[in-house]
C-alpha cells in the first residue's frame, strides 16, 4: 500500500476531517490533499506530526506491510502454538494435529 492511500485510510478510520489533521500537522488542507493524492511527500518532521495525530507509528504510516510482517514475526516467536498469516490469526492445537495423523 502506498503512503498516500495509507494516510487517507488512517484519517478516515479515525473519522478525522482533512481540515483537522492538516491543522494538527501544521500544514494547509491543500498540502495534506497533495500528500493524500501522492503528488507530494511530507518531510520527517511532518511524518512525526502525522503519526502522533493519527496515534500510529511512523512505520505504520510509511510501510504498513513491513510493520505487519514484524508484528507477525514477533507474535510467532512469542507463541509458537499460534499460526499467523498476514494478520489472520489461526489457533492450531498440537493435539488436533496429532489426532489427524
Amino acid at each position: 500500500m502506498q503512503f498516500s492511500s495509507t494516510l487517507s485510510e488512517l484519517r478516515e478510520n479515525k473519522k478525522m476531517s482533512r481540515e483537522k489533521l492538516a491543522k494538527k500537522a501544521g500544514v494547509s488542507e491543500e498540502v495534506l490533499a497533495a500528500w493524500e493524492n501522492g503528488a507530494e511527500y511530507p518531510d520527517q518532521e511532518h511524518l512525526l506530526l502525522l503519526a502522533r495525530s493519527l496515534k500510529v507509528s511512523i512505520a505504520r504510516l510509511v510501510d504498513p506491510d513491513r510493520e505487519m510482517r514484524a508484528l507477525v514475526d514477533s507474535l510467532n516467536a512469542l507463541r509458537p502454538d499460534l499460526v499467523i498469516f498476514c494478520g489472520d490469526l489461526v489457533n492450531i492445537r498440537y493435539t488436533e494435529l496429532d489426532s489427524t495423523a
